[in-house]
């Protein structure tokens, strides 16, 4: 095993070379488990109960009409407008607007009337700045998949922009100031800062490894400083000390199953790879939808399951389905479940059927999950009550699910993986203080010249003597402090700390002693301090030259110097 100065060099040249990535990496993590996702989606933005709702009575163009028509539609939805109801569906790949009224194709929504559809769910204070349609190009911070749209901009405190889908007639996203810096901190976190969303990039995976090193490194040297019997450190690094024995633990568990995740293949960790898109076509007509409307609809999904029509409510507190070709509320039996499960995979089933409460397996808004279990051990779940694929679970998918839960320091998912819970603040708070304080005592070491690089045969040269004058040595300039120098191939100085300057047994009589930093005021006597005794770990070479300060570091010396040392002794004992 190295050794404890090699350690802590090596623990302080990394926080040089990738701190500021820690820092960011303290940063943008705060930001993101403090921040409510609630708030971050821009759910206080909308209420959707102002929306619209759909009128009995209104609908003379109904779903079977609209079939005929459009035999090939898909993604059918009903809903109602300012210009009353209308459909909005792919057909043969072309996205299409059609009265409910009479059936005509209706154009792209108008600024006007996507304005008006804005105001109706905007929650806020601000007033409509602009609007601007997008139709080949999304904005960044949208995806294009839902092109055509509009952006509508408020002039509110968080610059809140509702997008509106020229086709649909509703808000399919929102944005906003504490999204867009969210987005960012997920930029900086991931080191994507190109797409913003690729985690299995090299530079996150090279700056991951050399931080887990610097994390383990770290551990280690708190872990000793909490043992040792010498002098506590003071100031910023007691601070760091007892918040790297606080925090060290959990900090490596997020950058080592940060690593994993990005090193680890994408495809073998989703459970869903081998999913099959379900069937949505029918068979069976399905029947008027107006006998369902009732004062609380904004709107009216068709969809197939079992190759039955189904239509699915969207209502104020819930989203009733009932089968479209019989208007009844749509239940499904286990054989029905399994017809679901087995269409979703091309492995054969197993016998059996597991029903569960959701709030145990990671869904408690879904009150019955049926779990069925293919051959190759692939497990499907399913919501008992609509038949919708929930997911699908592999070893790939439980291992990322052990990684996520070490990630967001949830360690009983059993309703699902949050990241925005007190634990998880509180030691994200502490992990910034730790960064700040590493990066506190780094400043410190520049400042004091232990940060130097010198070539073999470039650095200058000093004298070590004894405590009579005697010389005992000429020492090349090598590391970053007086201690590494004489240390460099031999141990000719003992220490405890490792060069952390708090056991005091490298303690030097200088010449031309430099400025004593902190740690010697709170190690070192005053009247020592005068006699120009200082700590080889914390100064360079300067001038002048350097005398042992105590009998045992000479007999230690001695002891060195009989030692078979071969060609390394004609450099360093004249």
């Amino acid at each position: 095993m190295p050794s404890i100065r090699t350690i802590r060099n090596l623990h302080r040249w990394l926080a040089l070379l990738i701190g500021v990535q820690l820092f960011l990496w303290s940063l943008s993590g705060l930001y993101m488990v403090v921040t409510d996702i609630d708030f971050i989606h821009g759910d206080h933005l909308l209420e959707p109960g102002r929306a619209p709702t759909l009128q009995t009575g209104t609908i003379a163009y109904d779903m079977d009409k609209l079939l005929k028509d459009y035999p090939a539609a898909e993604q059918v939805r009903l809903q109602a407008s300012a210009q009353g109801p209308f459909y909005s569906l792919r057909h043969h790949g072309e996205k299409l607007r059609i009265s409910a009224l009479n059936g005509s194709p209706m154009a792209l929504l108008s600024e006007q009337d996507a304005s008006k559809v804005a105001t109706q769910v905007y929650t806020g204070t601000g007033q409509i700045s602009d609007a601007r349609l997008f139709s080949e190009e999304a904005p960044a911070e949208v995806s294009p998949r839902l092109l055509p749209l509009w952006q509508i901009n408020f002039n509110d405190a968080g610059n809140s922009s509702l997008y509106v889908s020229a086709i649909e007639g509703r808000v399919v996203t929102k944005r906003h100031t504490g999204w867009r810096l969210f987005d960012v901190m997920w930029m900086l976190h991931i080191m994507d800062y190109d797409s913003r969303e690729n985690i299995h990039n090299l530079l996150l995976q090279s700056l991951a490894t050399l931080g887990l090193i610097t994390a383990l490194m770290g551990a280690i040297l708190a872990w000793r400083g909490l043992r040792s019997r010498n002098q506590a450190p003071k100031g910023w690094q007691r601070l760091h000390l007892w918040l790297g024995a606080i925090v060290g633990l959990q900090f490596i568990l997020w950058l080592g199953s940060g690593l994993a995740l990005s090193l680890l293949d994408e495809d073998w960790l989703d459970g869903n790879r081998a999913r099959l898109r379900p069937s949505t076509a029918f068979t069976t007509p399905p029947r008027a939808v107006s006998e369902l409307l009732g004062p609380s609809t904004h709107s009216v999904e068709l969809s197939g399951i079992l190759n039955r029509p189904v239509y699915q409510l969207q209502q104020l507190e819930q989203q009733p389905l009932y089968w479209a070709d019989t208007l009844t509320p749509l239940t499904l039996d286990k054989a029905q479940l399994r017809q679901l499960a087995a269409a979703s995979i091309e492995s054969p089933l197993e016998l059996g059927i597991d029903l569960l409460p959701g709030d145990e397996t990671g869904y408690p808004d879904t009150p019955t999950v049926a779990r069925f279990v293919a051959r190759d051990g692939t497990r499907i779940l399913l919501d008992a009550g609509n038949g919708r694929i929930l997911e699908q679970q592999t070893a790939g998918s439980d291992l990322k699910s052990v990684l996520m839960m070490m990630h967001f320091m949830d360690y009983m998912p059993g309703d699902g993986i949050h990241f925005n819970h007190l634990p998880i603040r509180l030691l994200a708070i502490l992990t910034l203080l730790l960064s700040i304080s590493g990066w506190v005592l780094v400043f410190r070491q520049l400042k004091a010249g232990q940060y130097r690089l010198t070539l073999p045969g470039r650095g200058s040269r000093f004298e070590v003597r004894d405590r009579d004058g005697t010389l005992l040595g000429h020492f090349d300039s090598h590391g970053s402090n007086l201690l590494d120098s004489i240390n460099h191939q031999t141990e000719w100085l003992l220490t405890q700390c490792g060069g952390g300057g708090s056991c005091g047994l490298c303690v030097l009589k200088c010449s031309e002693p430099p400025p004593a930093n902190d740690k010697e005021k709170a190690l070192l006597r005053p009247s020592r301090l005068e006699q120009g005794l200082r700590l080889a770990c914390q100064h360079s070479h300067g001038s002048g030259y350097y005398q042992l300060a105590s009998p045992a570091q000479a007999r230690h010396w001695l002891t060195q110097a009989r030692l078979p040392l071969g060609d390394q002794a004609l450099d360093v004992i004249d």
